[in-house]
């Protein structure tokens, strides 16, 4: 295989494909995992000793809630391979799931002691400290590092992951920490997961980021998201027809929400249709001219991060309550 900042485990995929006794493998990657398909599936079936087929989805792949069980089943896959997220229990849904974490090799050194110096100069001596899955095999590193400089480290236990461990729709080990500590720390590339901890933390969230090995603090785009938020919240207190989105992937699906929702619309003098998707885009979104917000009830993220690309606004279950009420005095972001 090419050289990539990433530990593959091929061959212990290809062990788990053999035993299973699999033929047929779809391997799912993330986006910015895409680009090292060739080489997985290459190696995939050298040590399958060209016994396997692996077929590669070009879907998305955003989290472990994001798996191609139906395209799976439609190219009569007998395992999914999926890449660079934690794993997820599915129970019997007639395909195998192979979860491989993608682990980086990439390792910050400056960002810790730019880290250690940030948190001094604030006089934060209690931090939490979460990490995304790639970076799981440092944490511990980076745990040391700031507890040999005097700063109390709290690690939430990993009820559904290795502890520390976050997902961008769960800061559940975090969370499990939050009253014991005056700032976060999240062990991730860019602002994503450092963003998603500041909105269910409510507190103080610096990002070490290990590609860039530098600190970021979050506070100046949690604002700006917070602000569009409210600004969203405020224009669809006008509207009186809202378009209440359910997406279709096994790990995202909530019609009964949906349903309840519409309900609510109704009963406050609203109209509201139930619109299903896979993925959720603006060029989707568009076609329905006629409606002037929606609600979302796929990933929670989508109403944090891409408000701005819709168009028009697009709520947060939570949000829609304050809509209805006409009151924003309490209004807050959440996941």
């Amino acid at each position: 295989m090419e050289e990539v900042p990433y530990l593959f485990e091929v061959k212990k995929a290809a062990r788990l494909i053999k035993l299973l006794g699999a033929k047929r493998v779809l391997l799912q990657l993330p986006e910015g995992l895409k680009r090292y398909a060739p080489s997985i599936v290459d190696e995939l079936e050298k040590e399958t000793n060209g016994q396997a087929l692996v077929l590669v989805s070009g879907e998305t792949a955003y989290g472990p809630c994001d798996i191609a069980l139906e395209e799976a089943k439609k190219l009569e896959a007998d395992v999914i391979l999926h890449y660079g997220h934690t794993s997820r229990y599915y129970g019997n849904v007639g395909v195998p799931i192979i979860f491989i974490p993608a682990f980086s090799s990439v390792k910050p050194k400056r960002g810790i002691d730019a880290l250690v110096g940030l948190l001094k100069g604030r006089d934060i001596e209690s931090v939490g400290l979460s990490t995304v899955i790639q970076h799981a095999h440092i944490l511990e590193d980076v745990s040391r590092a700031l507890r040999r400089e005097g700063i109390r480290v709290f690690v939430g236990g990993g009820a559904k992951a290795d502890p520390g461990v976050i997902i961008g729709c769960d800061y559940t080990p975090a969370l499990e920490v939050n009253d014991e500590v005056q700032a976060h720390i999240v062990i991730a590339g860019g602002l994503f997961h450092g963003l998603g901890l500041r909105v269910a933390t409510g507190k103080k969230v610096l990002v070490l980021d290990p590609y860039r090995d530098e600190v970021i603090d979050v506070d100046r785009e949690y604002r700006k998201m917070y602000a569009l938020g409210l600004a969203q919240v405020l224009k669809a207190m006008k509207a009186t027809k809202f378009g209440i989105i359910v997406c279709m992937k096994s790990g995202q699906y909530s019609l009964r929400e949906a349903l309840k929702i519409r309900q609510m619309l109704k009963e406050h003098g609203r109209e509201g249709i139930v619109i299903t998707v896979r993925d959720v885009t603006s060029e989707k979104l568009a076609a329905f001219t006629n409606l002037e917000a929606f609600v979302n009830t796929c990933c929670p993220r989508l109403s944090l991060d891409d408000r701005e690309a819709m168009g028009r606004p697009i709520l947060a279950p939570h949000e829609l309550s304050f809509v209805l009420k006409g009151d924003i005095t309490r209004y807050r972001l959440r996941i």
